[in-house]
């Protein structure tokens, strides 16, 4: 196992830039050269982490999910594990947008908002749907065939995603159980250990980022979270 010791301040010196080149590298080969805001064509087309994904944010929960013991503000982080599940995130291309140098520049300032986005989608949507009314039945049937099924429980009793995530922010640190389902392989179990948990820690973003990374072409049907 590769292992880095230290604070937080020190990893995110030497590991952001890593995020940054390895998001570019990872995305490079899907930059269509058309700006997915303005429309505008041009050669160099960037993929912006969409809001609530940042990549400070991501190097942050990546590196609490991947802390494997503590002493202080001194960390030891398994970086196989680190590496991975960045990279994960990174392969699901519905985490980002791909725009145009102005256009990431506004976005990142938040002069676009992310229900530009939503509006733009809708539209499209609309439009195909009007003009190919059978097949975008089809595809909607085909998306909701596989959406994911999510269970969550505390103390044995069945509760909602809500609930669930204000437990883990009033608690901050505790172990949690996991078992995936897939559609092609018995289901698996996982223990996270969840340290730190903060009022503004996302349960859906750290699972997208974590276990449900690319869910869709691992198979994967349904999760079952359990705080024992």
């Amino acid at each position: 196992m590769n292992m880095f010791v230290g604070d937080y301040k020190t990893f995110k010196k030497f590991f952001d830039g890593y995020a940054r080149n390895k998001t570019r590298d990872l995305t490079q080969k899907y930059k269509s050269g058309i700006c997915a805001c303005c429309g505008t064509k041009e050669k160099e087309i960037q993929s912006a982490h969409k809001h609530g994904f940042e990549r400070k944010d991501l190097v942050r929960n990546f590196f609490e999910e991947s802390t494997y013991s503590k002493e202080g503000d001194i960390c030891h982080v398994d970086l196989d594990r680190f590496e991975e599940s960045f990279v994960n995130f990174s392969k699901d291309l519905a985490n980002f947008h791909f725009l145009c140098e102005e256009c990431h520049r506004k976005y990142d300032d938040g002069k676009i908002d992310e229900s530009f986005f939503v509006y733009k989608a809708e539209s499209i949507k609309n439009a195909k749907k009007r003009t190919h009314t059978t097949k975008t039945a089809s595809i909607k049937n085909v998306h909701e065939s596989t959406a994911l099924d999510k269970k969550y429980f505390l103390h044995g009793r069945e509760c909602s995603g809500k609930e669930f995530e204000k437990h883990l922010r009033d608690t901050s640190i505790c172990t949690v159980f996991v078992t995936l389902f897939y559609t092609n392989k018995s289901a698996t179990q996982h223990v996270w250990q969840v340290n730190n948990f903060k009022p503004t820690s996302s349960l859906s973003g750290n699972l997208h980022t974590g276990y449900l990374g690319n869910w869709r072409e691992k198979g994967i049907t349904g999760i079952k979270l359990e705080i024992k």
